[in-house]
């Protein structure tokens, strides 16, 4: 019954991604409670868009609607490709189950690296397993620890839609303020040990640690300036009591851009933003506007 259900499952996927007039993602969460009921195997592998070897838990509000659409973030991890330089390493901090980071492995040339970071055993698991579904191991090392701004252990909250769906991987924020057994180290003290060279670009995604992990990264960004994504939501971030716009200050050698739908909006210093940011180097503002035309 299985094995119909999951021929069943790619047929219907295959056909969903065609249909671009359809709400694909929203189509797709309902059929999956029909596949999550009929199914004893809610995590099913496919081919995305991009020819890359996915995975999604169906269960889960991050990936549920992937298999249905074919992409995860496809227009902005396309976009932000063009930048990344190939002949570099980079950093995935927020790797959650690896969609980014099989991206970025296979972008860079072969010899360089892709260091992820993320937290928890589940996602890093996944994270391991889409890497090695697409040969991309050697381009790739997965570290199970969050990045914050001193040495601690806390605790985490997982988000309300993968806590009432049971997903085996899930969105979660870690909670400064509360002991637990998440393990958080700085990422200049990791720098002592690991030695990260050569760091071209970087993805930050840590729902709303990103200013501690910044706060524990002085030494390195003192030294280094690669591209910069990230997701910086005030509202999360303030929740860690942390100023959003301490950014402006971090960073002061950066222009900014935020994300929209199309493009990219450049900011003016000390503006307010909603989420999606993009960091330039001022040096690199020519080159980057340029191949974006933003």
């Amino acid at each position: 019954m299985n094995k119909i259900n999951n021929i069943l499952f790619v047929i219907l996927t295959s056909v969903s991604r065609k249909l671009n007039f359809l709400p694909r993602g929203k189509v797709g969460i309902r059929l999956n409670k029909i596949f999550g009921n009929i199914n004893t195997n809610p995590l099913k592998k496919f081919k995305a868009n991009n020819g890359l070897t996915y995975f999604a838990d169906i269960r889960s509000y991050t990936e549920n609607y992937v298999p249905w659409t074919g992409e995860y973030e496809g227009k902005t991890i396309d976009k932000i490709l063009q930048i990344v330089p190939k002949d570099a390493n980079i950093l995935d901090i927020g790797g959650n189950v690896g969609y980014w980071s099989v991206n970025l492995a296979e972008h860079i040339n072969s010899g360089n690296t892709v260091s992820v970071f993320e937290p928890f055993k589940k996602n890093s698991e996944r994270i391991k397993e889409i890497l090695e579904a697409n040969n991309l191991e050697n381009k790739s090392k997965v570290y199970q620890l969050g990045l914050g701004d001193k040495n601690e252990k806390v605790g985490f909250r997982i988000s309300q839609e993968d806590q009432e769906n049971g997903s085996d991987s899930f969105n979660a924020q870690l909670l400064s303020n509360e002991n637990g057994d998440i393990k958080v180290t700085t990422f200049d003290e990791l720098d002592k040990k690991e030695n990260f060279e050569n760091i071209g670009f970087i993805k930050i995604d840590i729902e709303g640690y990103e200013i501690k992990f910044l706060r524990g990264a002085k030494k390195f960004f003192s030294k280094n300036k690669p591209i910069i994504y990230g997701e910086f939501t005030p509202q999360d971030i303030k929740q860690n009591n942390d100023d959003p716009k301490f950014i402006y200050e971090f960073f002061k050698d950066y222009l900014f851009y935020q994300e929209t739908k199309d493009s990219f909006v450049k900011l003016k210093e000390g503006q307010d933003f909603t989420r999606d940011l993009l960091l330039i180097p001022k040096q690199l503002e020519t080159k980057i506007s340029n191949i974006l035309k933003i």
